[in-house]
């Protein structure tokens, strides 16, 4: 689940609170793999949509794969699923066929002649919100065990997409993030890796109220291009640095939210940039308002060299109105967070452990 409005305060507060300052060579590492992505974005280094997730989990640190183990199991699966297609007779130049054998590839247990065999993926209940360990919420913790999120599985259907060259666009919803892929009609296909569904706009409308702004202005139920796939990648790269550092450097995180807008509708059609941005006013906003013995932001007004400040705050939360977020009602919010609840329980129940390493292929004797 991405850490969308309601869920990113609790980001904040948890891993803030049992994280320490980081030394500079991770704030290095990351400020290197911010130009990495950058370059991407610019054309001086080669677009890609696999290399960006690594580079941005990298610099986090302790990944669950090494880069060659990354890029094999990458390698593996497209290989995997090509071969399973010419198997099956189909044609690997339509992209029909390409989506249809990733779209296997995440819901059914395959095989090859040679006996190869590969194990469906999984959604991990335990932790789904990466308040534990940040890093369930990556991509290489879900190709190294098998079991991932609905923002991580959709991450690796592009990535395959990518590998394969297949047409294929992650899409985002409140809370959630699915695929869009075309047939070779050109008419646009839904697929959630999460559920293995295939769900359509309207009962993405309906149950997750999306509003017709929200729509219109591309936020929702649009599709994400490599290039902006990337600059969201640059985005939740600021974030991860704001918690390693404990926003001991909100300006440079700034610096990366704003330079990823860039390739956005408009310049500004990312709603986890201006989250982001608008919790980092927020809390620059808290520190100066401890200055002068203020602890309700309803104060703020009557300081006037606190004013320039929160008129920043007002006019991000006003950006994300006017790109059409709207609160998912409570009841339905709460509903959503009870299902993974007792979801989380039954897996846990069953001993199935979303954390264990193990490989996607599996020769059989």
């Amino acid at each position: 689940m991405k850490s969308f409005k309601k869920n990113i305060c609790i980001y904040l507060f948890s891993i803030l609170i049992s994280n320490t300052v980081q030394s500079q060579t991770n704030a290095s590492s990351f400020a290197q793999t911010a130009q990495y992505i950058q370059n991407m974005l610019d054309g001086k280094q080669k677009l890609s949509v696999k290399e960006a997730y690594y580079a941005m989990e990298s610099a986090w640190g302790n990944c669950y794969l090494s880069h060659q183990e990354y890029d094999k199991i990458i390698h593996d699966a497209g290989r995997f699923i090509k071969t399973w297609l010419v198997e099956k007779k189909l044609d690997t130049t339509s992209n029909l066929a390409l989506n249809y054998g990733i779209c296997c590839f995440f819901n059914d247990t395959l095989y090859l002649t040679n006996k190869q065999e590969h194990i469906p993926l999984g959604y991990d209940y335990v932790d789904f919100k990466a308040q534990e360990d940040y890093r369930n919420s990556f991509v290489t913790k879900a190709l190294a065990t098998g079991w991932g999120q609905c923002n991580t599985l959709p991450a690796i259907y592009v990535i395959l997409a990518e590998e394969l060259k297949a047409k294929a666009w992650i899409s985002y919803a409140p809370y959630h993030s699915f695929i869009k892929f075309t047939d070779d009609e050109g008419t646009m296909q839904n697929y959630d890796p999460a559920s293995h569904m295939h769900i359509t706009d309207q009962l993405y409308q309906d149950y997750l109220f999306i509003s017709s702004d929200a729509e219109k202005n591309r936020i929702y139920l649009d599709t994400l291009s490599r290039l902006q796939n990337v600059a969201s990648c640059l985005i939740d790269l600021s974030y991860m640095y704001l918690l390693q550092t404990n926003f001991s450097d909100m300006q440079t995180a700034l610096s990366w939210i704003d330079y990823s807008l860039i390739f956005f509708h408009n310049k500004e059609a990312n709603l986890q940039a201006w989250f982001i941005k608008s919790n980092i006013i927020v809390n620059q906003l808290n520190q100066e308002m401890r200055k002068y013995g203020l602890t309700d932001i309803k104060n703020v007004s009557g300081v006037e060299e606190l004013k320039p400040l929160y008129n920043k705050y007002v006019e991000a939360e006003n950006k994300i109105k006017e790109l059409g977020y709207r609160d998912i009602p409570q009841e339905q919010y709460s509903l959503m967070m009870k299902h993974y609840e007792e979801k989380e329980k039954e897996q846990i129940n069953k001993g199935v452990n979303g954390k264990q390493k193990h490989d996607l292929l599996i020769e059989k004797k």
